[in-house]
């Protein structure tokens, strides 16, 4: 569909898999419903799609493309991302440098999000972790423009580099239930201000 005029695209639910720059410059294209079965989805799939703000990733996505330099929504303009319930995990990279985004809905079935999921999300500047998120690993946050956040109730680890240079980060708040904070897990955060630690630490 790269450079089409299209302005909706309607999926047959049998679409497991949206390969790279599929809608690149599809810069009439208002709306886009990814299909429910989704497995897939390639590098900068929305790259130039200047009017989608809002994009829902369904439950049933467990794979993407990732490089040194390329990435799913990298290029695109989604400020809103919504998660569907009863997805369990953010995988590695989903969101690295994806500018635009400033908005992430995360439902309480998530578990871990992986390694640099949320990487250079330089408008992101706050993000609503559920509790039942167990595990976030490196760099998840780094670079991001998160000001504040609160850590979920059973995270258990701060992982390396976790918010290393967020620039903007003023306040973390972290539960009781964390024992570990790793190294360099807030390098660089020159704004950050009140860090509350808990006993178990």
């Amino acid at each position: 569909f790269r450079g089409n005029t299209l302005s909706n695209i309607e999926f047959p639910n049998t679409i497991i898999n949206i390969y790279d720059c599929a809608f690149e410059n599809c810069n009439s294209l208002q709306e886009l419903i990814l299909p429910p079965n989704l497995e897939y989805l390639g590098y900068e799939f929305l790259t130039g799609c200047s009017l989608i703000k809002n994009i829902t990733i369904p439950k049933s996505l467990n794979r993407i493309y990732s490089s040194s330099s390329n990435y799913v929504f990298k290029g695109s303009s989604v400020e809103k991302v919504i998660i569907e319930d009863g997805s369990t995990t953010i995988l590695p990279y989903m969101f690295n440098l994806h500018s635009t985004l400033k908005e992430i809905i995360l439902p309480e079935s998530i578990t871990t999000i992986k390694r640099s999921a949320f990487s250079s999300c330089s408008s992101l500047a706050e993000i609503y972790i559920p509790n039942s998120v167990e595990i976030i690993e490196d760099y998840a946050f780094s670079s991001s423009g998160l000001t504040s956040i609160t850590l979920p109730n059973n995270l258990m680890t701060i992982y390396n580099y976790l918010f290393k240079n967020c620039y903007e980060l003023t306040q973390v708040n972290i539960q009781n239930g964390v024992t570990e904070i790793c190294n360099f897990a807030f390098s660089n955060c020159y704004k950050l201000q009140n860090i509350q630690l808990p006993n178990t630490v």
